[in-house]
């Protein structure tokens, strides 16, 4: 019985993973881009950073505006 809840969460929560890719989809080719279309190479790279491990987590504005002066 434990097994079947699991799976069905496991089914919904695919599916809405696969609703959320979906309407993306749609408003995506729906919707125009008042800008324009982006460069492949920029989105490439966005998506790439979106996948990678954060390497800092800032729990305030403090400690990012930190992090932040340091980098500069």
């Amino acid at each position: 019985m434990a097994q079947m809840i699991n799976h069905k969460k496991v089914n919904i929560v695919d599916l809405q993973r696969e609703i959320n890719l979906l309407r993306s989809f749609v408003i995506g080719c729906v919707k125009k881009d008042k800008e324009g279309k982006y460069r492949s190479k920029f989105v490439k790279k966005v998506l790439q950073a979106f996948e990678e491990k954060a390497e800092y987590i800032f729990e305030d504005k403090k400690s990012f505006l930190n992090r932040l002066s340091k980098a500069v």
